[in-house]
């Protein structure tokens, strides 16, 4: 046959030329083989894209622009759930439609339920969390219904798939879609003369469009809408069509199945040997055994002397020490029986030595022996200082991890266990269940009504600064505990002046006590709806507006009293010099010479001097806190002592004095003009001790006008159990 070589017949699946110039060649009885022409290489040809595939490319860029203009820019709110629902429905709907399995329905309702958390809760590591998780069902599910499975989807191998899924799939996908692409735009001629159509209107809408705008308001206002964000729109579009390849190309794959693997993959034979992998586990466990002769200590007195000197054997001592530790060897020990039976070598029919199983078994009790005593600590720890987001997020982890070494225990003797499938739906539902119950709203409502049932002592304001702790930090405001109520004030307030975000607007932001009405902003935008979050600034505004002029100055002297608290050792500080140094002896010994009264060892919570060295102008103020009511009978019973309220003049010249009428202070408070930066909540149950030691005057004239030059005030309140000091000199 003739050929590109000029070679005109075959022998042997060799070609041989004809004779040449008159010559016999090769000679008769000689066959000379030439090398074997190269087999032509065949052209890879490409599929046209179905209409369900153009469709599915149209849907995939809209939904890659709905995925940085509903959730990338606008922190994942409700806009992601919108984004997910949309991007979830077009995969089911094109990936092929054959009978669903129940793993496949469990994940995709899984993944939509997950996606729904983010309008319910701001809390960030539980949507970071969440994501991850949604895209882990998210890749289960697809490789599910479109039986893309390359490895085998009943252990965790079936992780390599989800990530080869996210990262390589859609790469090694990228060539056939381009080709079925331009296969498909060579026969439909339409598509190119859009296209051409569009770029030719382009100039023209850019004369037309000006010049209609400029003749009716109406349309002005509406392109001016339109283009109000245009950059951030175009920005977006262009991150959309770079990424917009990617999702196509992942989901045409799944749906051609393009890199599915057919060929049976061989059973896993190990390739560690028995020995090193018995003799490490052996190592592992008499350490254990050794740790659980340990804990005898707690129970019986002959092993007391294991504890250290100085251990407090204490509920809260037992509580507060080794949860997160004993956490992180459990999931080390799930990690070590995995690798260990992973990497070891197969004794016969490709099952795992019984030493190793006996081994496997050991670590995976002690690790329940571990989480039991995790769930111990974490019970008492929560009944001694209630809730956080950690210690209820950590709590869940660790009963996932209880339910893989159960699932993995069976595995261990029954090979052909399927434990991936179920681990991953048990996990999945886990986190799911406590996302939706909100952990920062759970946290708040729990921490503040134990406090209140008196089933904690405290609560720590802090763990419940967040959005959903809102309507619970409003309610500590009026708690008898100053600490607390000032924390949450304080809180409270600057949220109302500056926290409000996007969220709230108010007529006056610079300060709190002259604002006018609250109101939800109207730059509000729904991508950001939380329900929490809308919820608890609802009940924010509706608490800021409810308070009078008076009502909010109480309330930011309250506030003000917070940074009293602030440092571990009950002084206040001061962001121009730091901590204030006193001594409180010194403290003690002059209040009482100044009020002729005898302390004892009284708490001096703070003090400040604002005399100066010119005219000896200023304020000598001073805290002390009681531990008794003996300061209250010994005051009730002294003749100089007399019962709250303060003279008018005397409450003007600390309280200060504002015109609702008229909108600005008639006298403000020597507090505040004198520097001191703080201000005395208002006392309802209490003495004052006052001397005028003005040349001119008795400080117990009603007269409105007057105030003294000098005078020297005690304020015991006795419900809080404090005295508040101050001699004052102008």
């Amino acid at each position: 046959m003739d050929n590109q070589y000029g070679y005109n017949y075959q022998q042997n699946g060799y070609y041989y030329q004809p004779p040449q110039n008159g010559y016999q060649y090769p000679p008769q009885g000689y066959a000379q083989p030439y090398p074997p022409a190269p087999a032509p290489t065949p052209k890879k040809t490409y599929e046209e894209l179905t209409k369900k595939d153009s469709r599915i490319i149209r849907a995939m860029l809209i939904i890659a622009f709905l995925f940085f203009d509903l959730a990338l820019f606008k922190g994942f709110y409700i806009g992601f759930t919108v984004f997910y629902l949309i991007y979830f429905i077009a995969t089911t709907l094109y990936l092929p439609n054959r009978k669903m399995s129940l793993f496949a329905f469990l994940t995709g309702t899984l993944s939509v339920a997950g996606s729904f958390t983010f309008a319910i809760s701001s809390n960030v590591l539980i949507k970071v969390f969440m994501f991850v998780l949604i895209a882990l069902l998210y890749a289960l599910y697809c490789l599910e219904i479109s039986d893309s499975w390359s490895f085998r989807k009943s252990d965790f191998k079936a992780l390599f798939d989800v990530f080869l899924s996210y990262l390589i799939y859609p790469i090694l996908s990228l060539p056939a879609l381009f080709g079925s692409a331009r296969v498909t735009s060579k026969r439909n001629k339409r598509l190119v003369a859009i296209l051409i159509g569009i770029a030719i209107s382009l100039p023209v809408l850019l004369v037309v469009v000006p010049l209609l705008v400029k003749g009716d308001a109406a349309f002005e206002g509406l392109v001016t809408t339109i283009f109000k964000n245009i950059g951030l729109v175009i920005f977006e579009i262009v991150l959309a069509v770079i990424f917009a390849p990617y999702l196509i190309s992942k989901i045409y794959g799944e749906k051609h199945q393009l890199n599915k693997k057919d060929k049976p993959l061989k059973d896993y034979k190990g390739f560690a040997p028995v020995t090193v992998s018995v003799t490490f586990l052996s190592v592992i466990s008499v350490t254990y055994i050794v740790y659980l002769i340990s804990q005898l200590a707690y129970f019986f007195s002959a092993f007391s002397g294991i504890l250290p000197e100085d251990y407090e054997k204490t509920a809260s001592a037992f509580a507060r020490r080794g949860f997160y530790e004993m956490f992180a060897v459990c999931v080390i020990n799930v990690l070590i029986i995995s690798i260990v039976a992973f990497v070891t070598k197969r004794v016969k029919d490709g099952a795992i030595s019984g030493a190793l199983k006996g081994l496997s078994c050991f670590i995976s009790l002690f690790s329940v022996f571990l989480i039991v005593t995790a769930l111990a600590k974490m019970k008492l720890n929560v009944e001694t200082y209630g809730f956080t987001a950690n210690r209820l997020l950590v709590t869940a982890f660790i009963i996932m991890v209880f339910f893989a070494i159960i699932l993995f225990v069976i595995r261990i003797f029954v090979p052909k266990f399927n434990y991936f499938q179920p681990l991953v739906i048990i996990c999945a539902t886990i986190f799911v269940a406590l996302a939706f119950l909100n952990v920062d709203a759970f946290v708040a409502n729990y921490n503040v009504r134990a406090y209140q049932e008196g089933k904690l002592d405290s609560v720590d304001v802090d763990n419940i600064d967040t959005v959903a702790g809102i309507p619970y930090l409003i309610e500590l405001i009026d708690d008898g505990n100053e600490r607390i109520a000032s924390h949450a004030a304080n809180v409270i307030v600057n949220r109302l002046s500056w926290g409000g975000g996007e969220y709230i607007d108010a007529e006056n932001d610079d300060e709190f006590a002259y604002s006018g009405k609250f109101s939800l902003s109207k730059e509000y935008d729904f991508r950001r709806y939380c329900y929490t979050d809308y919820e608890a600034y609802k009940t924010l505004i509706d608490y800021g507006n409810s308070l009078d002029k008076n009502e909010r100055t109480a309330l930011q002297g309250k506030a003000d009293n917070y940074w009293k608290y602030s440092s571990n050792d009950d002084i206040y500080y001061d962001d121009d010099t730091g901590y204030y140094d006193f001594d409180a002896e010194e403290v003690l010994s002059y209040v009482g010479t100044a009020i002729d009264f005898s302390f004892e060892n009284e708490e001096v919570i703070y003090q400040k001097d604002t005399h100066d060295g010119v005219n000896g102008d200023g304020i000598y103020y001073a805290e002390i806190s009681f531990d008794t009511d003996k300061p209250g009978n010994e005051i009730m019973a002294h003749p100089d002592w007399n019962e709250m309220p303060l003279p008018v003049n005397i409450d003007r010249a600390i309280y200060g004095e504002y015109d609702e009428e008229n909108g600005w202070d008639v006298y403000s408070s020597i507090l505040e003009t004198e520097g001191v930066g703080l201000s005395i909540p208002t006392i309802n149950n209490g003495y004052y001790y006052l001397v005028d030691r003005s040349p001119d005057g008795a400080a117990n004239d009603l007269d409105m006008d007057y105030i003294p030059q000098n005078f020297t005030l005690a304020i015991y309140d006795s419900d809080m159990k404090k005295l508040y000091f101050i001699e004052y000199d102008s």
